[in-house]
């Protein structure tokens, strides 16, 4: 089990994060795409996006979100007022094969963790 990080608390959204999460968002070597990510990770915690092209519902997994920041995808979990980022990939044009594996990636790993992630928000 991949530990939770709290992001922030102070905002509209409580954001956590998987430490596998970030450190594979750390470790990418295009240092203006990790700003960029971080960037719409920290507007995440004070809205929702309100663009549907850039917050998108995965269809087959409830309370599973995509958070779109090109060319990357977030996958995250909402609880109430708690998001969790779950799972972290980069899209490549005609690789539907690919992303169809990314996002069913995401499912598991979101039914793997809800149960914990729905405990840990109950307790803050």
């Amino acid at each position: 089990m991949s530990k939770i990080l709290l992001i922030t608390d102070e905002k509209v959204f409580r954001l956590y994060i998987l430490d596998t999460v970030k450190k594979d968002i750390d470790k990418l070597k295009d240092k203006k795409a990790v700003k960029r990510i971080k960037t719409g990770i920290g507007r995440l915690a004070e809205r929702i996006p309100n663009k549907p092209e850039l917050w998108e519902s995965i269809k087959g997994c409830e309370n599973l979100f995509e958070l779109k920041i090109k060319p990357y995808r977030l996958a995250c979990y909402k609880h109430g007022n708690n998001i969790l980022i779950l799972y972290f990939w980069r899209v490549q044009k005609n690789m539907s094969k690919q992303k169809r594996a990314d996002i069913e990636r995401a499912c598991k790993i979101a039914q793997e963790v809800k149960d914990e992630f729905e405990r840990l928000v109950r307790r803050i």
